[in-house]
């Protein structure tokens, strides 16, 4: 069986007004496939990464604060703390997928593009060889 795949690349990041901004494909990718889903079962997740060829990873804006920034924005609701947040790449091929909230929180959503099926054949023989 073959499955239909595209592939996630990086483009540039225009972020809104409020700090927010997601990728072009992967908003079709979610509107078209989970309309009215905001939650994704941990299959839908991983079909998502499939069909995308890439793997994820998220950073918790929380987790990279100061502990003055993070009193701001719990405490003050201080919408600035997200706009001038720059998420940290959690690795150096990782490419910005979306800046969004959610229940846990404001993420960045990354992405690491996974090899293609041609690169993975010959890396596969290279190892057999």
């Amino acid at each position: 069986m073959i499955e239909r795949k595209i592939q996630l690349t990086p483009v540039d990041v225009k972020r809104d007004e409020f700090g927010y901004w997601i990728h072009p494909e992967y908003q079709k990718y979610l509107i078209f496939n989970h309309p009215e889903n905001e939650k994704l079962s941990q299959f839908d997740y991983e079909q998502m990464q499939n069909f995308l060829n890439v793997d994820f990873y998220d950073s918790d804006m929380c987790d990279e604060l100061t502990d003055d920034q993070l009193d701001q924005y719990e405490n003050d609701f201080d919408q600035s703390i997200v706009i001038h947040w720059n998420p940290k790449q959690p690795k150096a091929e990782a490419f910005l997928v979306s800046i969004f909230t959610c229940d846990d929180g404001v993420l960045a959503r990354w992405a690491v593009q996974r090899p293609s099926v041609h690169t993975a054949l010959v890396q596969s023989i290279g190892e057999i060889a």
